[in-house]
């Protein structure tokens, strides 16, 4: 990675990741270097839906602008990835709780907006193609990626291809439902989705905050949360544990549907490390009964993931050949 974008003409893309609360932009090579990449805050849910497309597009002129000044030409084309639920064929944002959009057309109105060759895919299925390109999913041609972030999320990859599944919803692990932890009141916390007790009601960075919060009344991020729990603070355990338990049980529930030959957990929770993966592990080996659970892996590409899936899908599009403007 390098913040000198003048040693010469090089072809790029404008990768694109809106997550739920940072939109983190990266210029992407062909071969998988990245020139620059910076991040800005994503639009606030309660500012409304038409605010969030329009913050995000004006996010995506500028950021072409911010690239062609330090390379003296535009990227080649641009890709976005968001999170939600995204037809990818057709271009559509479907539906996200984070962002309050419905049936938006981005990868068309990117097109108008920038005059680019544009491409739009889903977060976690764009995360998951950077693992198996060049993450630890590399040597293994199936596993399960799962994002613990902002809210929870999967991707299914099967000889090296992730499957979407028929309506594009493969991977809501954060909608499965889990029991209620500790740290609340015993009654299932309301989801974004509209229904109540989700996994990523007790198992996300927000649930780390919120539940740190509830029994404090102190506001720490979800880093802190993690932190103050390794240091043995008795509110931050508690929180910390309800985590483990959650996604325990929605780990044992997906592992035992899907057969994973390897689990790779992303996100930022997943920054975490050792004090995730190890107690982790030992909760699935407990629980899961009809085999030998699959091994977990933190990803090596970090909160990348998506943006660099993005950069890849952008190069694909070229590739395939598709250049004219949609």
């Amino acid at each position: 990675m390098s913040d000198d974008l003048s040693r010469g003409y090089e072809d790029y893309v404008l990768a694109m990741d809106v997550g739920g609360t940072t939109i983190k932009t990266l210029l992407l090579t062909e071969t998988g270097r990245i020139l620059q990449q910076r991040r800005s805050p994503t639009p606030d849910r309660r500012d409304g839906p038409e605010n969030a497309v329009q913050v995000v597009l004006d996010a995506a002129t500028s950021a072409i602008e911010w690239g062609r000044s330090g390379t003296g030409h535009p990227p080649r084309a641009i890709a976005m990835v968001t999170l939600g639920l995204v037809d990818e064929a057709a271009g559509v944002a479907v539906a996200s709780a984070a962002l309050g959009w419905r049936d938006v057309p981005l990868r068309d109105l990117l097109a108008e907006r920038t005059g680019l060759p544009a491409v739009l895919g889903q977060d976690l299925r764009s995360a998951a193609r950077a693992e198996a390109a060049l993450g630890v999913g590399s040597t293994w041609p199936s596993f399960l990626f799962v994002a613990i972030g902002t809210g929870v999320g999967a991707a299914i990859v099967r000889d090296r291809t992730v499957d979407p599944g028929v309506h594009g919803r493969a991977g809501e692990l954060g909608h499965v439902p889990v029991p209620p932890g500790r740290a609340g009141d015993g009654r299932p916390r309301a989801c974004g989705c509209g229904a109540h007790g989700c996994l990523e009601t007790e198992a996300s960075a927000t649930a780390l905050v919120r539940g740190y919060r509830e029994r404090t009344g102190q506001e720490v991020s979800a880093a802190e949360v993690a932190g103050r729990a390794l240091t043995g603070d008795p509110d931050a355990v508690v929180v910390w544990d309800d985590l483990l338990d959650a996604l325990t049980f929605g780990l044992v529930a997906t592992t035992a549907v899907l057969d994973p030959g390897l689990v790779v957990l992303g996100g930022g929770v997943a920054l975490a490390g050792e004090q995730l993966i190890r107690p982790l592990r030992a909760r699935l080996a407990e629980r899961y009964r009809l085999a030998e659970p699959p091994p977990l892996s933190i990803s090596p590409l970090g909160d990348a993931a998506a943006g660099l899936g993005a950069g890849l899908l952008g190069w694909q599009h070229l590739r395939d050949g598709q250049e004219e403007v949609r």
